[in-house]
């Protein structure tokens, strides 16, 4: 906490991790709506279960989907609305879109022994991002289109 507080930044302890941010993003996100898996296929089921160890620096998150979805033969699909596509410039706006969430940038993780799906919500988490699984994928988008598109489909 000593290396901390001069840079105005505090932790929080989760499950696998060690959040290291300011105080108010870290209420932020604790405020945000967490989607809850909407599908029981056993196949999405096993494989958000399953162990997972990546390390990547300065890459576009497209790129870390890609890999985990080939690694370990899932589908897994990137909602382009919220997520700025490399090469795009920053002022560009998406179509239909509140506006991107996110440039993408992933400056560096690494993440070894815990499951693939605390490995997608710690590499989302950053970037303004989460999951759900749904029809069979994990679907990655922003907090509150995956809120509003479960609620459309609850409905």
């Amino acid at each position: 906490m000593a290396l901390l507080r001069p840079l105005n930044l505090t932790y929080v302890v989760e499950p696998g991790a060690v959040w290291i941010s300011s105080a108010k993003m870290i209420q932020g996100d604790a405020a945000k709506p967490q989607a809850e898996p909407r599908t029981t296929e056993g196949q999405v089921l096993q494989v958000l279960q399953s162990p997972v160890l990546i390390e990547f620096e300065d890459i576009h998150v497209s790129e870390i989907l890609q890999f985990m979805a080939d690694s370990w033969d899932v589908n897994i699909v990137l909602d382009w609305r919220v997520v700025r596509s490399k090469g795009r410039p920053k002022n560009d706006t998406a179509l239909g879109s509140p506006g991107y969430v996110t440039d993408a940038i992933v400056a560096h993780i690494n993440l070894k022994d815990i499951s693939f799906a605390e490995a997608l919500h710690l590499l989302l988490r950053p970037l303004n991002l989460t999951y759900t699984s749904d029809r069979g994928f994990p679907w990655v988008s922003s907090p509150e289109f995956v809120h509003v598109d479960a609620v459309t489909s609850a409905s």
